[in-house]
């Protein structure tokens, strides 16, 4: 009997260990991009759905002997399938190099991630309803529901353990095979147990369990099945917006992926189990409160601090989750309709899933699915207390009037997500959703021809802007204006060289182009689309390549993959200088900011050559990390930091590696280029597989 709480806590350990796992691999071959995550788990989800539907249908449909021998057959072609790997990849779960994307990204994730972890993840994800379900067959009158609970807790000391222990400590193919091990544990003591239960028939669901649940001498009704799809659906919706909004504004880094899907995950472990667990008393109330301290929360925008908005988000997902599923487990069938009940779970998570995923970058042109997961889980709620009759429900505790005052609030959340999302969108020109982010076009002072210009902004960072009339549209502006670090830098080395190769981490409206000059050649490296389009000048407000006198060049694609492809393929690019500006937003891409990535860019600059960052950010100091990784790489280092103005400079912070002091003796960056003791500080320089971006919290 130690056997069931046993495989599922372990089953439910490799199921959530192994997502950060495979998803951390594959992160820098899409750009580091927020969404990586979220299509991932969206794999995860369908995959899951998948695990249920073969347990629901073996549990079902299946004789005792089959079942044995299908899961055997099951257990067997996985293990088989790590080994393939392991003899093709040098590692199990980890695809080489020669699968690196091509196409459509989301697609092209879920295609990665099935051929990688698939068949493995798919026989994890069957085990806690298929073991449920034999555990009530075997055990009859005893409730197999705390075995979820029991695998849950099991997940959620995977993700825990997954950014505090395993990821400091493990590089990822010594983490892949340390999983290996542990799925080859689990595929032998789940084949054991197959084996040696005597599996009967499904006995009669027991008075006691009836009495327990009040639902389980009632037939399942139509509206009880929905409440099985759509309340996880909501819960899953929430959790995938939850970390999207996380990883936007900060980076996208592990332990931002397992804090909310623990949070998620705590909800289940708190709502099931047991039926006193969850109490509508205490967790409605708590939901208005929640609900009111995260539109506090936004309110405040920017000048909330990271770790207070981390955790408002944090909290309102915590408790709207425990809603859900907590009304989730009060609808909970008997015994005999427990596959197909977590089938209906899984399925509604798969859907959530598919709409974050797919649906809603269609329909949308924000990341509006978060404040329609909100309003839903209100709804919801009112859905689920008015279709109450009769002794279905015993704390009858509301009235008619308290439903009415529920439907009102819900009504003033519509009603202020409305005004709140459309502020932006009503002074925008131009906006579009894309894998990577939102970008946006806003127009400024039309009525004042001098300063009429175009803001361009990704998420919510302006990443620069143009003026509109003829005589000032050639001037650099904002992070890259002639008084910034950049614009000091420009002038600097224009004075040393006659002609300069400029490679350019980021594109973004290509204001670093207005320094160039007919014999100069930039070569851009940018991976969203809709930015290219818009810095060549679609829509035609801003035009900084076209009025370039220099040879313009971009690339598509990670700026990171791009450069290291034309170093094996075509050798140094052979750049005087390289302005990497791709960090002062708010999802930080790690994977261009570690040890590897800078010994890419410097095998790219010639023996003089100069490496620019702009690490403008308010929520992350940059500067100890560029200093230790310039001296590990042998580099001399200078910090450029400008106020803004009203001439078009806006506050920015750039960092120059340089070989030597000769160019930081140079006007005009001579005695603009500091050494603040605040970039000194001690700092682990981050690697592929290591980095902690707490110790950069402003």
């Amino acid at each position: 009997m130690a056997l069931y709480p046993l495989l599922s806590f372990l089953s439910a350990f490799l199921l959530f260990e192994v997502q950060p796992l495979a998803t951390r691999h594959i992160l820098p071959w899409f750009g580091g991009s927020p969404a990586v995550w979220s299509a991932a788990l969206l794999f995860f989800q369908v995959a899951l759905l998948a695990g249920y539907a073969y347990a629901h249908l073996v549990a079902s449909r299946l004789r005792p002997r089959p079942q044995r021998l299908l899961h055997r057959c099951l257990l067997l072609v996985s293990v088989a399938t790590l080994f393939a790997a392991s003899l093709s990849w040098k590692s199990p779960l980890l695809a080489n190099d020669s699968w690196k994307p091509t196409g459509n990204p989301v697609w092209e994730i879920l295609f990665i991630l099935a051929a990688s972890v698939g068949l493995p993840f798919l026989a994890l994800s069957t085990t806690a309803p298929l073991l449920q379900a034999w555990y009530s067959r075997s055990y009859p009158g005893r409730n197999p529901y705390p075995l979820y609970a029991v695998s849950d807790a099991g997940s959620l000391l995977a993700l825990l353990a997954y950014p505090t222990f395993i990821q400091p400590h493990l590089g990822l193919r010594a983490e892949a095979w340390a999983w290996a091990s542990g799925y080859l544990c689990f595929t032998v003591g789940m084949a054991w147990l197959a084996g040696k239960q005597r599996l009967v028939e499904a006995p009669p669901v027991s008075e006691r369990l009836n009495r327990e649940n009040p639902f389980s001498s009632n037939p399942v009704s139509r509206i009880r099945r929905m409440f099985w799809w759509a309340l996880p659906g909501c819960a899953s919706v929430l959790l995938l917006a939850t970390t999207n909004r996380l990883c936007q504004d900060i980076a996208v880094i592990p332990f931002l992926w397992v804090l909310p899907l623990s949070i998620y995950l705590i909800s289940f472990v708190i709502t099931f189990s047991g039926d006193r667990a969850y109490s509508r008393r205490v967790a409605v109330p708590l939901l208005g409160l929640s609900t009111l301290v995260l539109v506090n929360a936004l309110l405040k925008g920017a000048t909330l601090h990271l770790l207070e908005g981390i955790a408002f988000h944090c909290l309102f997902l915590l408790v709207a989750c425990v809603v859900c599923h907590g009304e989730l487990y009060r609808v909970r069938p008997a015994c005999e309709h427990l596959t197909s009940f977590y089938l209906a779970v899984a399925g509604g998570g798969a859907l959530g899933g598919v709409f974050v995923n797919l649906a809603a970058p269609l329909v949308f042109t924000n990341y509006w699915e978060f404040d329609l997961a909100v309003i839903s889980t209100w709804v919801l709620l009112l859905v689920v207390l008015a279709s109450e009759r009769g002794s279905i429900f015993s704390d009858r505790w509301y009235s008619p009037l308290a439903l009415l005052g529920l439907g009102g609030w819900t009504g003033t959340l519509v009603a202020f997500f409305w005004f709140y999302e459309g502020q932006v969108t009503r002074v925008a020109v131009f906006q579009s959703r894309g894998f990577h982010g939102v970008v946006r076009v806003l127009e400024k002072t039309p009525a004042e021809p001098k300063r009429h210009h175009y803001v361009f902004a990704h998420g919510a960072t302006r990443h620069g802007f143009q003026y509109a009339s003829p005589e000032r549209r050639a001037l650099p502006t904002g992070y890259h204006s002639p008084k910034s670090g950049c614009g000091l830098l420009f002038e600097a080395m224009k004075a040393r060289r006659a002609t300069l190769d400029v490679g350019v981490i980021g594109l973004g409206i290509g204001t670093v182009a207005a320094y160039g000059r007919p014999e100069d050649r930039f070569r851009f490296y940018e991976i969203h689309p809709e930015v290219i389009r818009l810095a060549r000048g679609e829509g035609g407000w801003f035009r900084f390549l076209s009025d370039s006198p220099a040879r313009i060049e971009i690339a598509e694609g990670d700026a990171r993959l791009l450069l290291e492809r034309e170093l094996s393929e075509n050798g140094s690019q052979g750049y005087d200088l390289i302005v990497a500006d791709a960090f002062s937003g708010g999802a930080v891409p790690v994977h261009l900011i570690t040890r590897e990535a800078f010994a890419v860019y410097i095998s790219h600059l010639t023996e003089e050559g100069v490496l620019a960052v702009d690490i403008t950010n308010r929520r992350l100091d940059f500067a100890p990390l560029i200093r230790a990784l310039g001296e590990e790489l042998g580099f001399d280092w200078g910090l450029v930091e400008t106020p803004a103005d009203e001439e078009g400079t806006w506050h920015s912070t750039w960092m120059i590696l340089a070989r030597g002091q000769e160019l930081f003796e140079t006007p005009p960056l001579a005695g603009a280029a500091a050494r603040p003791s605040s970039a000194l500080r001690p700092l682990e320089t981050w690697t592929d597989d290591f980095n902690n971006l707490f110790d950069l919290l402003r």
